[in-house]
């Protein structure tokens, strides 16, 4: 979150902290987690997980994680109904033509080089796009920076 807040004008941050899925996210605070206590956890999927709920049995007790409880905590609108995450991939993404130039494909380093340029200047809605890429791809997702492409759809999405 420091990262950020240097990045971001005090109302772009504000934005990205208060009115986005990272809302609860941006209010946790700072502990250490090494990526292999995830992988762990993920290898203690037990069987009886369903594209419902992943089950993981830990010391003794199994835990039960579901679209639901994944919509309460992100505050993302979950929904099963692919028609809801459709998107028109004729028309250009205006993130990759006006910070990218062209439609090709993007690296993970080349976000974070836009991200560190602060590319979005005083556009507000620019820069919380921009920042939740870099978000996701920096710190959900273990990605090697130059041969990772960061797939259309992510930019789209956001």
């Amino acid at each position: 979150m420091k990262v950020l807040a240097t990045k971001l004008t005090s109302s772009q941050y504000k934005e990205f902290c208060g009115t986005t899925c990272f809302t609860q996210l941006s209010s946790i605070r700072r502990c250490h987690v090494q990526a292999q206590l995830i992988r762990c956890m993920f290898l203690r999927e037990i069987e009886g997980s369903s594209k419902d709920a992943i089950l993981i049995h830990v010391n003794g007790t199994t835990l039960r994680f579901t679209i639901r409880d994944f919509a309460i905590i992100s505050r993302l609108k979950c929904s099963n109904n692919e028609k809801d995450f459709v998107f028109i991939t004729e028309e250009p993404n205006m993130i990759i033509l006006q910070y990218f130039g062209v439609e090709k494909a993007i690296t993970k380093s080349q976000l974070v080089e836009k991200f560190d340029n602060k590319v979005w200047g005083d556009n507000d809605d620019d820069a919380v796009k921009v920042v939740i890429l870099f978000y996701i791809h920096s710190f959900f997702l273990s990605e090697e920076p130059t041969t990772t492409v960061i797939d259309r759809k992510d930019f789209d999405f956001d």
